[in-house]
């Protein structure tokens, strides 16, 4: 299994969303933490991923690439 990469995604669920500063700035941003369903044709197809997301708002049914990396742990 490889410890990081891409997948293809769909969001099932927003969980919560909060807003927080950006270290060191008064710049606010949002974070979501979102439910999704992997896409990609792998051995990981189907499986529901929970994870933040600070980077562009997502909404229900949205399909986006999501990058990932695994701890040596498997978390």
């Amino acid at each position: 299994q490889d410890l990081q990469g891409t997948w293809r995604a769909e969001v099932v669920r927003v969980l919560a969303a909060r807003e927080e500063a950006l270290p060191g700035t008064d710049t606010k941003r949002t974070v979501q933490i979102i439910e999704a369903r992997v896409l990609t044709e792998n051995e990981r197809q189907g499986d529901i991923v929970t994870f933040d997301n600070d980077y562009i708002q997502l909404e229900e049914g949205d399909v986006f690439y999501l990058n990932y990396l695994q701890d040596i742990n498997g978390a």
